[in-house]
């Protein structure tokens, strides 16, 4: 599957099926993004450079360097997609408090990278940039040897899926569509309102409140994640029922949602994939949040859900066929 093609000054590889997903959305550029990675490193520098002028340099060759003042959090509201993949650097980002404080973003399209990736990149990144010879010698076709192996090849994906395969991933996909979906009503001003920006609102918690929000949600077995899905799941069924006759909706209705599972766990043992920070390695599966339980129940069935319960052995080789099916649900369904 991860074949190679190149020209004289190019080494490449063909999409695997994540990437393929992901490719399909592309807008163009300078354009908002449907799926776009963003991450970010706030650290804290200061003393004399008495190498000013090399390290300028560097900063303008390796990253898009901004105004002072700039914070990641400007950045990503008002963040465009760009075909290659951007690391940014906000010097003084927080200059109104300790002007020593930096930032760096990491900007890639998700075909590119996913968000344990980003962690995965940054502590490479840090770990060279600290080291007291950094550069690295490379020679014609090494390039090839530093691409990421594809998904398909690493679980062992046949090139093309087979009858039954293709038959299991439509069934698996069918389990969107079991429950009666829960929606919100959209005022009719904001019904045609395309997104406008990656942030759309903002909810501030302090260094104690996240820490006891964590805290909580771990000491019932549950990822923050989880009960965030839960609670959006019970919110959409207070809302619906509202409009209802006796305000009540069906215990069979559900929020159909999407599970993202980070794939490395499936990877044989042999392959370390903390060496391979610039991959998609994860996939989606479809999933659906029932409002006929408590808080704590809807939110430790979706914990499991995220990590990877629905995908048993007899899915295990029909990945790619599912995403495609994703694809084309969600190509077709206008995803503005």
């Amino acid at each position: 599957m991860g074949e190679f093609f190149s020209t004289p000054e190019t080494f490449c590889q063909n999409f695997g099926f994540m990437e393929t997903f992901f490719t399909r959305f592309l807008g163009r550029e300078v354009e908002a993004s449907q799926f776009i990675i963003v991450g970010t490193v706030e650290f804290k520098f200061a003393g004399f450079i008495d190498v000013l002028e090399p390290r300028l340099q560097w900063e303008s060759t390796t990253f898009k360097v901004h105004r002072d003042g700039m914070t990641a959090e400007k950045l990503f509201a008002q963040v465009e997609r760009a075909a290659m993949v951007t690391l940014h650097y906000l010097p003084s980002a927080k200059k109104e408090t300790d002007p020593n404080i930096h930032q760096s973003v990491y900007q890639a399209e998700h075909h590119h990278i996913d968000g344990r990736g980003v962690y995965y990149f940054f502590n490479q990144f840090f770990r060279l940039f600290t080291a007291s010879e950094p550069r690295q010698t490379l020679t014609s076709a090494d390039e090839r040897t530093r691409l990421s192996p594809m998904m398909g090849d690493l679980l062992g994906l046949p090139k093309e899926p087979s009858a039954e395969q293709l038959e299991v991933a439509s069934c698996w996909i069918g389990t969107g569509g079991s429950a009666e979906p829960l929606s919100a009503t959209i005022e009719p001003q904001r019904a045609e309102c395309a997104p406008t920006n990656s942030l759309r609102s903002v909810l501030r918690f302090s260094e104690e409140e996240t820490s006891a929000v964590v805290s909580a949600c771990k000491s019932r077995g549950v990822s923050a994640t989880s009960a965030w899905m839960a609670a959006i799941d019970l919110s959409l069924a207070h809302f619906q029922s509202k409009g209802t006759p006796g305000g009540r909706i069906s215990p069979d209705s559900g929020l159909a949602t999407l599970a993202t599972v980070d794939m490395r766990k499936y990877f044989p043992r042999t392959y370390d994939a903390k060496t391979a920070p610039l991959a998609c390695y994860h996939a989606a599966i479809p999933i659906v949040l029932r409002v006929d339980g408590s808080f704590l129940d809807i939110a430790r069935w979706a914990h499991a859900e995220f990590h990877g319960k629905g995908a048993t052995k007899a899915r295990e080789k029909a990945w790619a066929p599912l995403m495609k099916l994703m694809g084309d649900t969600i190509a077709a369904s206008n995803p503005k």
